[in-house]
């Protein structure tokens, strides 16, 4: 009712209160003319004046503000869940996969006696020598690439990446998933193709004072 009220005020103001212009003031004759058929479709009811009322407008602003909300809700979720990923990764790059689980969802976790497992240290000879006669950035290459080739050793022969410092690589079998006695093939089988791929790319290491390649060796200590 409030909203018939409006509209047939606003009649009668239309109606009695044409758009007069002063005498004193020129005008484009076109832009006049646009003005009066404004004002006429007004009063006819043939604009947009009367359409919708003020309840209409609101739900209409509503229902827009509520499609952006939706939309930017949509987008920092996968924000989110492309952050928790990351973090996921990063988690299982440092702890076993069981152990990350558990931390996950909130869990201690308890330390596991292993009856049985095997252990890797190995190194590269003469690493300090070499990092005092190379730069910064070629000792990083080697190290990336020789990492890089244990790692995927590791993966595929049941081997678990203890930790790494400097050129000091250790890898366990048996642990955190225990066997039998197939981790000592593990650990020999990772052994020996690492010495068999310890192929350093030359290009990115530099060449020692006699002339000849580098040439690095391989120590391993069974424990």
């Amino acid at each position: 009712e409030d909203d018939v009220l409006i509209c047939e005020k606003a009649d009668i103001i239309l109606q009695n209160h044409s758009p007069v212009v002063p005498e004193d003031r020129e005008i484009h004759a076109d832009l006049l003319g646009l003005i009066q058929k404004c004002w006429d479709n007004a009063i006819k009811g043939d604009g947009q004046i009367r359409s919708g009322s003020l309840v209409d407008q609101m739900i209409k602003n509503m229902e827009e503000y509520t499609n952006g909300l939706e939309e930017l809700v949509k987008r920092r979720t996968g924000l989110l869940e492309e952050a928790q990923q990351k973090a996921d990764e990063l988690l299982s790059e440092l702890l076993p996969k069981s152990v990350a689980e558990e931390l996950k969802v909130g869990r201690r976790v308890e330390a596991k006696n292993y009856k049985s497992a095997s252990i890797l240290y190995s190194d590269i000879v003469g690493f300090t020598s070499l990092c005092s006669e190379s730069e910064p950035m070629e000792v990083v290459a080697l190290l990336s690439g020789v990492f890089q080739k244990f790692d995927y050793i590791i993966s595929v022969h049941n081997g678990y990446k203890m930790e790494t410092i400097g050129d000091a690589y250790c890898v366990a079998s048996g642990v955190p998933n225990p066997s039998k006695t197939e981790h000592v093939s593990n650990i020999a089988t990772i052994a020996l193709l690492q010495r068999e791929h310890l192929i350093i790319d030359e290009a990115s290491v530099k060449k020692i004072s006699d002339g000849d390649s580098l040439v690095k060796k391989l120590v391993a200590a069974f424990l």
